[in-house]
């Protein structure tokens, strides 16, 4: 799988233990993306997989800025 993503229609249904243990068990292959300005979940990504997570915030960022973040840290 080269590609995944997690979502869910309101708080509390737990994205983060699910993305959590998925990026345990793949840390050695993968690059944790986050979307919106919370600090915390980055923080859980980077202490179980040792990456930091990357920003595709479309608040912060126009489509076409989005599109080469993705791209570029999609290796």
């Amino acid at each position: 799988m080269k590609n995944l993503c997690i979502s869910a229609t309101a708080s509390n249904q737990g994205k983060t233990i699910l993305t959590t243990a998925l990026l345990y068990h793949f840390k050695k292959s993968v690059r944790p993306f986050k979307i919106g300005p919370d600090f915390i979940d980055p923080q859980f990504h980077k202490r179980v997989c040792g990456t930091s997570s990357v920003n595709l915030d479309s608040f912060i960022y126009n489509e076409s800025q989005v599109k080469w973040i993705y791209n570029h840290y999609n290796n």
